[in-house]
């Protein structure tokens, strides 16, 4: 449930998430929210791990049940020695930090193509694809057209443990956030610089596992649905309570139900896809 009264000390989250979910904020409006909630989200490193997860967990078990996103294995390599692994039937645990589907490596707009058309030819411009075509990375001319650029694997990971408990997806969260907690040598070794630049990549990456959720949501509601944004805010009071082992959610939370179409399913959406595909090409 959204809280009517937001705690002071979650605005840095709660600035954070309305800019994330805001089309119209101004890109000094992002830089400032995110430059407030890297501080906070480094000194609140396990509360910060439990929004996340939360949020995530929720967005992915309103999908329905056979959509091949909630179908991945994964592996999430752990600084400490205990990897992490999702194994889904039929599909291998990959070996690095990645996720997997049937078709191979997640995390390209590829994997949106099953139901959304590539109508401009070119994913970058095309505005039902523009959020799940990542930019160029760091390897790549910065004025380069991607093409199968695929996410963070550690945003595709946690896609994949969202489908698990919530439990199961916080660790995953934890482990994902060792750098930014300065493992394995030891909480805060890290140079001050060095470990905002981890915290940094760690936030950007659950960011992403976020907007992915919310956008292959959309495929099933509308362009304009706002579950995640409200989860956002609806888990402000939950990390509290699951940070110290006051209450976990399982699938009758009210929330993920009402945020769920119980006649959806992929399959009979997919088939429609093909058909209306089929139809273009007569």
């Amino acid at each position: 449930m959204t809280p009517s009264v937001i705690d002071p000390a979650h605005r840095p989250a709660v600035r954070w998430a309305n800019v994330l979910f805001e089309p119209l904020s101004s890109n000094r409006d992002r830089v400032h929210a995110h430059i407030k909630f890297r501080e906070f989200a480094a000194s609140q490193v396990n509360w910060t791990a439990g929004w996340f997860a939360g949020v995530i967990y929720s967005g992915i078990h309103t999908l329905p049940a056979d959509d091949p996103w909630r179908h991945l294995s994964a592996r999430l390599a752990s600084l400490q020695g205990d990897d992490m692994s999702r194994r889904e039937p039929g599909v291998p645990v990959p070996v690095p930090t990645m996720a997997v589907s049937k078709n191979g490596q997640f995390g390209s707009n590829t994997d949106a193509l099953d139901l959304v058309p590539n109508d401009f030819g070119d994913p970058w411009c095309d505005p039902s694809l523009t959020a799940v075509t990542p930019a160029p990375t760091e390897n790549e001319a910065f004025d380069a057209t991607p093409d199968h650029s695929y996410i963070d694997p550690v945003a595709a990971a946690m896609i994949a443990f969202g489908s698990e408990s919530y439990t199961t997806t916080r660790q995953a969260a934890l482990v994902s956030a060792e750098r930014a907690l300065g493992l394995p040598s030891g909480a805060w070794n890290l140079p001050p610089l060095d470990r905002l630049k981890e915290v940094d990549r760690w936030i950007e990456a659950m960011a992403t596992a976020m907007r992915w959720t919310a956008y292959r949501r959309r495929v099933y509601f509308s362009r304009w649905d706002s579950f995640m944004h409200e989860q956002c805010l609806s888990w402000l009071n939950q990390a509290d309570a699951a940070l110290v082992g006051l209450w976990e959610p399982d699938l009758s939370d009210a929330e993920i139900m009402e945020g769920s179409d119980p006649d959806a399913t992929y399959g009979l959406l997919k088939a429609e896809y093909d058909l209306e595909m089929m139809g273009e090409d007569f």
